[in-house]
């Protein structure tokens, strides 16, 4: 039913679909890949059944690519209405792909991780219409909220999935009260510090939001849970992280990401624990490993509560 629902809304549309990218039965959402007046774009769906939740990061989406036109690292919004966006097609692939199906050389790694870098700077160079000041509690419950996903989404789908997500599920529940100490030291400095708080929140930073195209440049999508909140360095930590963990070459990457801050600064201490905690929760995770994973041992669970 779900199937015949989305194909008899393309027909309404007068779309021609090449493939279905994506699908969910449960959100009632579907990402086509189209023809429409002889273009190639990309439709994203919603049925009128809906989720109000599904409905709502609809919204988020238009919103979020109409504010963000100008920036050239984003897919330009062709067309939207209540139940679709029509995006511009973007011919490459995933960089969580990218890791997965080819070898790629330290250079070309180091060369994706400085783009990627720049596009959540470009994310944040459209300045937002009303300062928000941020609560320092809502930054604590956003970073435990990417750190418990660090942790715990996925590793389904995968050997031994069971057993490695209650390893992981142990692991986060011992560490969170010694983490916690640290969060509350270090996030007030991210926050005061304007260079690492940006304007903006993507919200959802990890390497299939993130597309790599034919000419060597990066492209950010998936907007339903970005805010208005000066949380730039957390979008900064997670999407290093997750790159780390499909192309290992941490320390060259970690550069990249730290380099860009005056080392001299109070705030640049906390954005590198941040940076080395998100690291290690990531290659613990086969959700966000294209190659070998770190095994869990004891001195884990001290690099995590010491962030090394």
């Amino acid at each position: 039913m779900f199937d015949h629902d989305i194909a008899d809304f393309a027909k309404q549309k007068k779309w021609t679909v090449v493939e279905i990218l994506h699908q969910s039965k449960y959100k009632k959402t579907a990402i086509l890949k189209i023809i429409v007046n002889k273009k190639i774009c990309i439709a994203k769906v919603h049925l009128k059944s809906a989720p109000m939740a599904t409905r709502e990061a609809f919204a988020s989406e238009v919103k979020y690519y109409s504010l963000l036109s100008g920036v050239v690292n984003v897919p330009a919004l062709i067309e939207s209405g209540d139940e679709y966006l029509l995006l511009e097609y973007v011919c490459g692939k995933s960089i969580w792909s990218l890791s997965l199906h080819s070898s790629t050389s330290q250079k070309k790694i180091i060369n994706i991780a400085s783009e990627v870098k720049q596009t959540v700077l470009d994310f944040n160079s459209i300045t937002s219409s009303k300062i928000i000041k941020m609560n320092r509690f809502e930054a604590y419950r956003l970073i435990l909220g990417r750190l418990k996903d660090l942790f715990l989404s996925g590793p389904i789908g995968t050997s031994a999935h069971f057993y490695k997500r209650l390893q992981l599920t142990c692991l986060y529940y011992l560490s969170f009260p010694l983490i916690m100490f640290s969060v509350i030291k270090h996030v007030p400095k991210l926050i005061e510090e304007k260079n690492m708080s940006g304007c903006r929140y993507h919200g959802d930073l990890h390497m299939n939001n993130l597309l790599y195209d034919d000419r060597g440049k990066v492209h950010l999508i998936d907007f339903e849970r970005a805010k208005e909140r000066p949380l730039m360095f957390l979008d900064l930590a997670y999407s290093c992280a997750t790159f780390i963990a499909a192309f290992q070459h941490k320390d060259e990457v970690m550069q990249v990401f730290n380099g860009m801050f005056d080392s001299c600064r109070p705030a640049s201490h906390s954005f590198s624990w941040l940076l080395n905690l998100f690291v290690t929760c990531a290659q613990l995770n086969p959700r966000f490993c294209s190659g070998s994973i770190v095994k869990i041992k004891f001195i884990t669970f001290l690099r995590i509560i010491m962030c090394r």
